[in-house]
């Protein structure tokens, strides 16, 4: 095995239907890994993090979402894989949340100032 690089690693997880989980790859200090439906949870943990930028730049970002994508990643971490997807879902949904919030807030102030 090359430093750095685990690949192929199935790990059984318990539940209704056993379903297999994929650590695609260990690069770097980063872990990627992959639902039974190929969904990189690294990816939503990023996808939450850009969004949550988004509200900041917009002055409209929520406090839940950082705690969120701490909790998400420490999940990932610890090997949490069922936890960490779930968190990070939570987390761009929140981040969504506030980034839509925000454009709300700017469509309604804009309609109460005359043109």
């Amino acid at each position: 095995m090359r430093a750095g690089l685990w690949r192929g690693l199935k790990i059984g997880l318990l539940g209704g239907a056993a379903a297999a989980l994929f650590v695609s790859s260990f690069i770097w200090g980063t872990v990627m890994a992959d639902d039974s439906s190929g969904v990189a949870i690294e990816d939503l943990i990023r996808q939450a993090e850009s969004l949550h930028i988004e509200a900041q730049q917009k002055e409209h970002a929520w406090v839940v979402t950082h705690r969120l994508i701490l909790e998400a990643r420490a999940a990932l971490s610890a090997g949490r894989i069922n936890d960490a997807k779930s968190i990070a879902i939570r987390a761009v949904q929140t981040a969504q949340a506030s980034v839509d919030q925000a454009d709300r807030e700017q469509a309604a102030w804009s309609a109460r100032v005359p043109q």
